[in-house]
């Protein structure tokens, strides 16, 4: 094998230490800006051709490094509503960019242009904003509880579907009949069994999956039927206590938590008092676009 002159060794050496320590960086900066699943990531020059546009977008204001309840909650909703008519998106802060263009953990010399996106919509790290389709007025996520299943029912409470886990999108729409149609409840609950009894015919996992969820709807159509509508205020209460039960097993928590998402459905919170964000006029630099 051809040996290295003694000289050139420090030269080669500190080639590839530059090209390793190149590469360490490119990581990092890749990680920063993330890859959840199902979260486009978005900044100053492509923010404005997804917002206000066709599909609605929920977009979370983050640090470089983003964690906490809220980032949690966001990255599982996320991948739980992958079916769902709506984008999951992050704008990353704090992050500048040299001359070239290449984003870092500061230190450049140029402002962060995603910093300004913020500022136009006076959102911080940490906030999560919903953007309605061909809307460019956000609403903020405001609620007490920062769990996935808070942040889904808010985003379900602005007209988009987002089945909660454990619910069937076709019974959801039997249940919100069911209850805001109150001289048709036998009606439709025999609907609900017709549609039940169809499932059943089909044979496939999919389908037969279904099926175990569905039956939860009717019977809850029935009890309240027969008890009146206190009975669901009292069964998520029920619930809610079995699922503090540190005697219960996990397994039958997690099919309590299933029943109680099917529970809100029946019983929608009133819709929240939106807290809208106008843009700041003085810091939209956006380009105008054509109205609709």
């Amino acid at each position: 094998a051809k040996k290295v002159p003694q000289d050139k060794m420090p030269r080669a050496t500190a080639f590839y230490g530059v090209l390793l320590c190149t590469a360490l960086s490119l990581l990092v900066c890749c990680s920063a800006y993330g890859d959840s699943k199902g979260i486009i990531n978005l900044d100053h020059l492509t923010f404005d051709k997804i917002i206000g546009e066709d599909r609605p977008v929920v977009v979370a204001f983050t640090d470089v490094q983003p964690y906490g309840e809220e980032w949690d909650a966001f990255t599982e909703a996320a991948v739980q509503s992958w079916t769902a008519h709506i984008l999951f998106a992050q704008v990353t802060l704090g992050v500048q960019e040299d001359e070239y263009g290449y984003g870092g953990y500061g230190g450049g010399s140029q402002e962060n242009e995603n910093d300004k996106i913020a500022k136009r919509l006076r959102a911080e790290p940490g906030d999560v904003l919903f953007f309605a389709a061909r809307q460019r007025t956000p609403t903020k996520w405001a609620s007490e509880g920062k769990d996935k299943s808070d942040l889904l029912k808010w985003i379900k409470s602005h007209g988009v579907y987002v089945g909660l886990e454990g619910c069937v999108e076709e019974f959801d729409q039997f249940a919100e009949k069911f209850m805001a149609q109150e001289g048709d409840r036998v009606a439709i609950l025999q609907l609900a069994e017709d549609e039940v009894k169809k499932l059943k015919e089909k044979d496939d996992e999919e389908h037969q999956s279904k099926v175990a969820q569905a039956v939860i709807y009717t019977s809850i159509m029935k009890k309240v039927l027969k008890n009146g509508g206190t009975y669901i205020q009292s069964e998520k209460d029920r619930l809610k206590k079995m699922i503090g039960d540190e005697s219960v097993k996990e397994e039958k928590k997690d099919q309590f938590r299933k029943k109680l998402n099917i529970l809100e459905t029946f019983e929608p919170s009133p819709p929240e008092e939106p807290d809208q964000i106008d843009f700041d006029e003085d810091e939209d630099e956006r380009a105008p676009k054509d109205e609709v």
